[in-house]
């Protein structure tokens, strides 16, 4: 508002130059336009005058109020909107930040159900290997006692069939028959050679 006086002023001053020189200029030429005859210049100042002051109090009184206004309510919407763009933008912040702990979060979680379920399947299997290996322990131990036993069966009766077919074959060969006792002797002697 202080540069519109300043202008106008400049202006007032502009003009009573210019009709300062032209009153001048009019003095020395008797002749010439009518807007420049020195005689015409104080209602001409006068007018200058009462349409410049009109026109600052126009300016001053409605223009400039209203530009005024007008810059204020863009100023104050100015404002509204940047406070309305930081609030989105921290409300946009705090959900992003929310989501990324929530994924982080669910990310953990996941990876200790991941981890417990891992744990709880080693924990089964081992119980289940060791159940087997168990069984399979006694189930072993019972089959070799079987092969033992059949084994010691089948020694035994390896002596009766040896002991049979020694004196069959005594009796058919050489035509002599063997009492039990030589042939078992017989059987025994090579057993016993053969390291059994």
């Amino acid at each position: 508002m202080e540069s519109m006086r300043r202008i106008a002023l400049r202006l007032a001053a502009c003009a009573c130059g210019l009709l300062a020189s032209a009153a001048i200029a009019a003095e020395h030429e008797k002749g010439g336009l009518p807007q420049l005859d020195a005689h015409g210049f104080p209602g001409q100042i006068f007018w200058l005058a009462v349409t410049f002051i009109l026109f600052y109090v126009f300016v001053a009184r409605v223009a400039l109020p209203r530009i005024g206004k007008t810059l204020a309510a863009r100023a104050l919407r100015i404002q509204g909107q940047i406070a309305e763009a930081e609030r989105i933008k921290n409300a946009a912040a705090a959900a992003l930040a929310d989501y990324e702990k929530a994924r982080a979060d669910s990310r953990a979680k996941a990876q200790a159900e991941v981890n417990a379920a891992l744990q709880l399947a080693a924990t089964e299997a081992a119980k289940r290997e060791a159940v087997l290996a168990q069984s399979l322990g006694a189930e072993t131990k019972k089959a070799e006692a079987r092969l033992a036993e059949a084994k010691a069966e089948a020694i035994r009766n390896l002596g009766a069939v040896a002991l049979e077919v020694t004196r069959l074959a005594a009796e058919r060969l050489i035509g002599v028959n063997l009492a039990e006792g030589e042939a078992k002797r017989a059987v025994d002697s090579v057993l016993a050679e053969r390291g059994r």
